[in-house]
């Protein structure tokens, strides 16, 4: 009996050690924003101060962090709507979705969250000014989530936007997902590639005046 106790105590002290162990070795989530490098391609002096091709990509990831993690508050602050706002998303062919105000794209958010919808920035393009003030943007992303046939698939977005380089908020944002059998070679080539053609980084860059 004397035994029995005393491995019983010998085995809860082992497990609350290994908890702290756990929690030790656990660090915090990683998110795009902090391991992913940003690599310009090309700048161009008239873009609107707060909208340079890094800022830009930087708001995006941020955003599509706050999207990732289901963090409606972020979402919220990160995403202005306003008269000429709106949310688009084509999931796959068909299935359209369309918000115009916050609390329906909030709801949609936490929809696509359930499925642990991952999105992640691979290129986006700015011009600008634009007529609202801003400045708009041409993206590419990859996405996978668990209603997306394949599970475990990444597919291509492509898709565009417009942001308040003030105050560092997205305005419009419009996306429509690839077929998972899409070559890479049909996609939009929006910026020139970095030297050679590093992995990991989100290449960004502004439009030609021209364009």
């Amino acid at each position: 009996m004397i035994l029995n106790v005393k491995r019983f105590i010998y085995l809860e002290i082992l497990a609350k050690i290994l908890l702290l162990l756990l929690v030790a070795c656990s660090g915090p989530t990683i998110d795009q924003a902090e391991v992913q490098e940003i690599v310009v391609t090309r700048n161009n002096a008239a873009l609107p101060e707060g909208c340079s091709p890094a800022e830009v990509a930087q708001l995006i990831m941020s955003f599509l962090d706050a999207y990732n993690d289901g963090n409606q508050e972020k979402l919220a602050e990160l995403f202005a709507f306003g008269r000429e706002s709106w949310f688009s998303d084509t999931i796959k062919e068909g299935e359209n979705f369309t918000a115009y105000t916050e609390a329906s794209l909030l709801d949609y958010l936490a929809e696509r969250h359930q499925y642990n919808e991952r999105l992640q920035l691979v290129v986006v393009d700015i011009a600008g000014p634009s007529w609202h003030g801003g400045a708009d943007f041409a993206f590419r992303l990859r996405r996978e989530a668990d209603d997306l046939q394949p599970v475990g698939r990444e597919r291509y977005v492509e898709g565009g936007g417009s942001i308040f380089c003030q105050t560092q908020q997205v305005m419009v944002w419009g996306m429509g997902t690839r077929p998972p059998d899409y070559p890479e070679s049909q996609l939009a080539q929006v910026c020139p590639k970095p030297p050679g053609n590093p992995e990991n980084v989100v290449v960004a860059c502004a439009r030609p005046v021209s364009e």
